[in-house]
């Protein structure tokens, strides 16, 4: 066997163990795949899968067809393929349940008994010839993969929330007319009569990060007082836990800024934490009543999960379909209580083809507020999220205390000739 022959066995074993490790973590390790869901398993597949596939071909299209076995080569690639077109398949249409899960691991099982064979072939065989023996295959391997990749992160499609019906239908006037009026009904089931009347809002909890995660805080579960502008992005984070005691964050006017107990005056930094958690954290906190300024607004149909059934409700601006400047957001309501018990949404700011889900649960009226006390955030899509929460959340949040109006605006407001608002500068792209 001449070296380019086992240079193409060694890649198709590498290429078929990889698929196939991503298909047993579909079949053994459920909170594996629901991350892997979470970050886009399909993209992440294509990435790293394509780039060994090419170099496959590469090495194939080279060798002289009486030193490779024709059959055997065409077959490990075809598997491949298949699980790759597979996968992507099965969950970029939905079809998230056990029976794709399990077409997905008899996929990667098929991919995996290959990938044990050629290792079993090659260990049978004569020591291959170093990898590095001749230094421009790696070479042009890598260039391959690099180029690969650079065509992937550039043809990658923003992360999409519309449901099916939507996806198909487009925006058509009824689907419109009938989200408005669902969305006016949920504000007003969350308390849009007494919200819109409060100035500031002030909520006092812990912030927890599942361990492995990285925290945005000091702490993996940290004590924090958050007081915010009410229809704004302005807003301010003191931190509780002895060691941050007095220390506060906070954003104004899409500055950041920092203040410990020792300064008399704030330091405006760039950190993401600033610019990027506290919005988010302040704009989930009033989602059903900020979504009523949503410039597309249309109802998504029905549908059942875990035995109970939701109205879907979308929301974006920009553009209908997906566009890199604007976040896109897909509520699950309780048709009984009008109470938004799930969001699906995407992470323009950090990732565009990234999404994360986030439940509302423990609801409790506060001064005239239906406000969620406990905001628990997981990486996959809702159908994927594995349960019970608690073992399985990225981080969450546990309020305490909520009130309204307890405090003088002019707290948050450093510079009150600044203009603050419901919006977002052109530079920092996403959610409004």
């Amino acid at each position: 066997m001449s070296s380019i022959s086992k240079l193409l066995r060694r890649a198709l074993l590498a290429n078929g163990a990889f698929s196939a490790l991503c298909g047993v973590l579909f079949f053994f390790n459920e909170k594996m795949l629901g991350l892997l869901l979470g970050v886009n398993l399909p993209t992440v597949i294509y990435i790293l899968s394509s780039g060994l596939v090419l170099y496959a071909l590469w090495l194939f299209w080279n060798a002289r067809r009486d030193e490779v076995g024709m059959r055997e080569a065409w077959l490990a690639v075809g598997m491949d393929l298949a699980w790759v077109v597979g996968s992507f398949v099965l969950i970029q249409f939905e079809v998230l349940n056990p029976i794709g899960n399990w077409l997905v691991a008899v996929l990667a099982t098929i991919v995996l008994m290959f990938a044990v064979l050629q290792f079993l072939g090659i260990t049978r065989r004569a020591r291959p010839q170093s990898f590095w023996a001749r230094p421009w295959l790696p070479l042009i391997a890598v260039l391959l993969l690099l180029g690969e990749i650079g065509f992937a992160f550039t043809h990658v499609p923003l992360a999409d929330v519309r449901t099916s019906q939507l996806k198909r239908e487009g925006y058509t006037a009824s689907a419109a007319q009938k989200g408005k009026e669902l969305l006016q009904r949920v504000a007003a089931r969350h308390g849009l009569a007494a919200w819109q009347n409060y100035r500031v809002a002030e909520m006092v909890g812990v912030d927890e990060w599942a361990e492995g995660t990285t925290s945005w805080w000091p702490q993996q579960q940290q004590r924090l007082k958050m007081q915010t502008l009410l229809r704004t992005f302005t807003s301010r984070v003191e931190l509780l836990d002895r060691g941050a005691q007095n220390e506060v964050l906070g954003i104004h006017a899409w500055r950041g800024y920092k203040k410990s107990s020792e300064e008399s005056a704030p330091r405006f930094v760039e950190e993401d934490v600033l610019t990027f958690y506290l919005p988010a954290l302040h704009y989930f906190a009033e989602l059903p009543l900020r979504l009523l300024h949503a410039e597309f607004v249309a109802y998504g149909g029905e549908k059942t999960l875990r035995g109970k059934k939701y109205h879907l409700l979308y929301a974006t601006w920009g553009s209908f379909a997906p566009n890199a400047e604007h976040d896109q957001y897909l509520l699950w309501i309780d048709p009984e209580t009008l109470l938004v018990e799930i969001c699906w949404y995407t992470v323009r700011d950090r990732i565009t083809w990234a999404t994360g889900t986030i439940y509302f649960e423990d609801y409790r009226e506060v001064q005239g507020v239906t406000f969620s006390f406990r905001h628990t955030i997981v990486l996959p899509r809702p159908e994927a999220t594995l349960f019970p929460l608690e073992q399985n959340f990225f981080h969450r949040l546990l309020f305490e205390r909520v009130q309204f109006d307890g405090f003088d605006e002019q707290t948050l407001l450093l510079d009150p000739a600044e203009k603050v608002g419901d919006f977002k500068p052109r530079r920092n792209t996403g959610a409004r």
